[in-house]
């Protein structure tokens, strides 16, 4: 028989006995199960994401990213480290000169978000001139990066109203709070983005009205001073010595093709008059 140790005013039975192992073996898992119940609903009883009380509102989303950030951080840094930087400090003066606008940095891209559809544009075309700026002044295409985006419209919940009654754990939790975000529009901005000519603003089905945006472009150059035909020259410029590099910079010749024809659709008046001078006639 295996010695096993004995609790005054206990009756202990041995370890080795089957039944008697089967059913310590039981409780301790009744046991672990409790417990995992137990805080399991806890911690639920502290979240309440009711639409009353986690409340949204109509807004609309913009996302905007750097392309290709991917490939240039495996290539180098520094260079990566760059155009985020120099990408963000546009955004920052852009969001600052502007009210009702909050903004979600994300590495190489940026959230931004506002209910009125003329202030959320004025950001736009104050970020993508900046940036545009910045690609024509740098006369070698390998310092060069190019930005797109995407805009969506919906209900939104911001991490900054998150209270007591939302979230006893991260009500109190300020900068942690306020890096949230919760939304379709979210969601549709970022997945709909891959559609954006370079240097070009997708609007999804949700933005589009009669009354503020149609379309599946934003244009977002024209009294800012860029100059159109300059700028369109510069992105094809670069893809071409992208088309050049194509094997060192991992891109696909098709792929840069594809974003050659949208540039030139996208910078090009589709509207314009039947005339010889259209590039359709050419």
């Amino acid at each position: 028989m295996t010695s096993a140790k004995f609790s005054p005013g206990h009756h202990v039975q041995p370890l080795n006995s089957q039944k008697n192992f089967v059913s310590l073996h039981k409780s301790k898992r009744v046991y672990k199960n409790h417990i995992h119940y137990s805080l399991y609903f806890t911690f639920m009883a502290q979240v309440n994401t009711s639409p009353t009380v986690f409340k949204s509102s109509k807004e609309y989303v913009c996302w905007i990213d750097i392309m290709g950030t991917k490939n240039t951080m495996s290539e180098s840094f520094q260079k990566a480290a760059n155009f985020i930087l120099k990408f963000h400090s546009c955004v920052i003066d852009a969001v600052k000169r502007s009210d009702k606008v909050t903004f979600y940095p994300l590495m190489d891209g940026v959230f931004i978000t506002c209910p009125n559809s003329t202030t959320i544009r004025r950001v736009i075309d104050a970020i993508f001139s900046a940036v545009a700026k910045i690609f024509i002044a740098e006369e070698r295409n390998g310092y060069r990066f190019l930005i797109k985006g995407s805009l969506a419209y919906g209900d939104i919940a911001h991490g900054a109203n998150i209270d007591d009654k939302v979230c006893e754990k991260l009500c109190n939790e300020d900068a942690y709070k306020k890096s949230l975000m919760c939304g379709m529009p979210m969601i549709q901005a970022f997945t709909a983005e891959h559609t954006a000519p370079p240097f070009g603003v997708y609007i999804h089905e949700s933005a589009r009205t009669p009354s503020e945006l149609q379309g599946k472009y934003y244009v977002w150059f024209g009294q800012n001073g860029i100059d159109k035909q300059l700028l369109k020259e510069k992105i094809l410029s670069y893809f071409n010595w992208c088309k050049y590099f194509n094997r060192y910079l991992e891109m696909e010749p098709t792929k840069i093709e594809l974003y050659m024809q949208l540039t030139d659709e996208y910078f090009t008046n589709r509207m314009g008059k039947d005339i010889e001078d259209n590039p359709w006639n050419k």
